[in-house]
């Protein structure tokens, strides 16, 4: 992985900068963004609805870990100042006390000439091991 840039704007998309975090799925920090967000499918909470659902146990939200690598973009882009969700699946459930990797590679970007903001492209992919909890696109926009 490269060193964290100074200024996110003044990298070149093909240079596929890329960065690494990893998380513990925290359950009571999970649960209070469930409360939160008025997220209350019981399959976050309680292990006999989500066996129900096909699942081991109960499952992190998608939308907690999707806040959790909003949050990494932040630290890791200070400058970027607006997000655009452009896809996202969960093709694989994580489950509470598991680590995942969130890793947030630069593919492509788009310059603003007259407002001195640049839109960045990031591929964003989240494993816990081998499997992949979440993957998709967002743009983010910069100030330059």
């Amino acid at each position: 992985m490269s060193a964290v840039p100074r200024v996110l704007a003044i990298i070149p998309a093909a240079s596929r900068y890329s960065c690494q975090k990893k998380f513990i799925v925290d359950e009571k920090r999970a649960g209070v963004f469930c409360e939160i967000v008025g997220d209350d499918n019981p399959v976050h909470d309680s292990d006999s609805a989500a066996r129900e659902e096909g699942f081991e146990r109960a499952i992190g939200p998608g939308m907690y870990v999707l806040s959790l690598v909003s949050g990494f973009i932040q630290e890791r882009f200070p400058r970027a100042i607006a997000r655009e969700l452009v896809r996202c699946v969960f093709p694989k459930p994580v489950y509470y006390g598991e680590e995942i990797a969130a890793v947030l590679t630069v593919v492509g970007e788009e310059e603003k000439r007259l407002s001195r903001r640049k839109k960045v492209t990031l591929d964003v992919a989240v494993t816990s091991g081998a499997k992949k909890v979440m993957k998709g696109t967002i743009k983010v926009v910069v100030r330059i």
